[in-house]
């Protein structure tokens, strides 16, 4: 009986660890990632962008006549608030985050980014603006945004809308 107990106690030891490094291993950003959104304030994202596109990447409520209508129109990404036809946030706070865009096969991740739905395939991390509202919790933002190389990329009811900063003439 005590071997038993000792060897259902190794087991579960090497069980723990196991989990743990796989956990560690599969989850977060990597060196890569994090390097990446170490460069990058919130501050350099902030501005008054349009909407250039609206493209349907899966179904939803939202009508093509109701998504084309965005564009064109403005989200303003400010220090007091983030405005968007979408969203409006008061005393927003701001935050960068990496993700890894590679998934295994078969997984379904708990937040769906635009890679998920087969776009912006081309990445080794998704990067996030994070928006946050006075008391949400950390890791829980009220909207994000992806930021791909000079856009950002909102998703929103299987339309993905591509805002840019317009030009200075």
């Amino acid at each position: 009986m005590v071997k038993h107990f000792e060897r259902h106690q190794g087991y579960k030891k090497v069980h723990t660890v196991l989990l743990v490094a796989l956990t560690l291993a599969f989850s977060g950003c990597t060196e890569e990632s994090k390097a990446e959104c170490a460069e990058d304030s919130p501050e350099s994202l902030l501005g008054t962008y349009e909407v250039k596109q609206a493209s349907r990447y899966r179904g939803g409520l939202t009508s093509e006549e109701a998504a084309q209508e965005r564009v064109g129109s403005e989200v303003k990404i400010g220090k007091n608030q983030m405005i968007s036809d979408l969203s409006s946030i008061e005393k927003p706070r701001y935050e960068i985050e990496c993700y890894p865009a590679v998934d295994k096969e078969g997984e379904v991740p708990a937040q769906r980014f635009s890679n998920f739905y087969g776009l912006g395939l081309d990445r080794d991390s998704v990067k996030v603006l994070e928006v946050y509202a006075e008391g949400d919790p950390e890791g829980e933002p009220s909207y994000y945004f992806e930021v791909v190389n000079d856009e950002l990329w909102e998703l929103y009811d299987g339309w993905l809308y591509t805002l840019t900063k317009p030009s200075e003439p």
